[in-house]
């Protein structure tokens, strides 16, 4: 479960979870009072060709974080996959204007769709 006081416009952009230094760089938002998203990097290794929101999520080695996502008829969400131990990424679920993860439980991820926790929707572990 995420910190309460963490939405995807304030998160921490700097942590150490499981011996390992998750780190936001060059962070901005999306648009004026939007999500904020930048690059990210695991015990300085740099995820390439990506910008993430937050806030994220971790199970074992796994980072559950929003990926930012541009479309031609509008940006938003997906929800990336990142192994700390390989740095494989895996991009997966439905395109979403937002992506406010909440908790892990009993196989399946949660998040909300709105930041004002409106729309709360989850995937299957097993299916991402």
């Amino acid at each position: 479960m995420i910190d309460n006081f963490q939405t995807p416009g304030d998160f921490n952009v700097d942590l150490l979870v499981n011996n390992k230094k998750i780190v936001y760089h060059n962070c901005h938002e999306i648009s004026q009072g939007g999500p904020v998203i930048g690059e990210l990097s695991i015990d300085g290794h740099f995820i390439p060709n990506q910008l993430f929101g937050g806030p994220l999520l971790i199970q074992k080695q796994l980072i559950y974080v929003p990926v930012f996502v541009k479309r031609f008829l509008g940006n938003g969400f997906k929800l990336a996959v990142i192994d700390t131990d390989t740095f494989s990424v895996t991009i997966n679920g439905n395109f979403r204007s937002l992506i406010f993860l909440d908790k892990i439980e009993n196989g399946r991820i949660y998040f909300f769709e709105h930041v004002e926790k409106k729309r709360y929707n989850s995937y299957l572990l097993a299916e991402i």
